[in-house]
């Protein structure tokens, strides 16, 4: 009886580990890009409702969170985002293999202007890439539409970055704000237009 209990436990262990691996391999397929760590509407509710249990704690402890994942996606645009999820889910694999090698793995974000210099630029060509690769994989109008909304939450996103910096050391959102981070504001860059990875100075 023990062994026939201990087999379905260890099945049971065994499939959590694999899902779980599935969200950290969805979530490093985006490279730079920020998206949560999911891949159907299940497992986007649940990280709103950690979310929200996080942001909840922070406040009661008198911190303020600087960028707030939950008001962009589990908020405002919960149902926009969970319908783009089979998307996402269908291109990972595919940014994986073709994205990560052209614009490199996920690095630790620096707080500086040069920080968000080679972040931005990373972003430029993980979202031309993603883009491509969106629009390649999914249904006809919904690669357009998912890359969309993922370029919108990289720009809520810079902004937040710069501007916090700005208030922090009391410049100008001109000086800090790098050439490479404005790029991320039209509609029509590409991978072209983006600086390698390797070149680290300027914006």
């Amino acid at each position: 009886l023990g062994n026939a209990w201990r087999m379905p436990q260890t099945e049971l262990n065994k499939s959590q580990r694999i899902y779980s691996l599935s969200f950290i391999q969805a979530h490093m397929a985006f490279g730079s890009i920020d998206v949560p760590s999911v891949v159907d509407q299940r497992d986007l509710e649940l990280f709103c409702l950690l979310d929200r249990q996080h942001s909840q704690c922070v406040d009661e402890c008198g911190y303020t969170v600087q960028f707030n994942l939950r008001e962009f996606v589990c908020k405002k645009r919960f149902k926009e985002m969970a319908s783009h999820l089979p998307c996402y889910a269908r291109a990972a694999p595919i940014l994986s293999r073709h994205c990560r090698s052209r614009c490199g793995d996920y690095t630790p974000l620096q707080h500086t202007p040069l920080g968000y210099a080679q972040r931005c630029r990373q972003l430029l060509c993980d979202h031309a890439c993603t883009n491509f690769v969106l629009e390649k994989v999914c249904p006809p109008g919904e690669g357009k539409s998912a890359a969309k909304f993922l370029l919108e939450f990289t720009r809520m996103q810079v902004d937040y970055w710069v501007k916090d910096y700005v208030l922090t050391h009391n410049i100008s959102l001109n000086e800090a704000y790098p050439a490479s981070c404005a790029r991320l504001r039209c509609d029509n860059f590409t991978s072209k237009n983006c600086l390698r990875r390797r070149r680290v100075r300027g914006g």
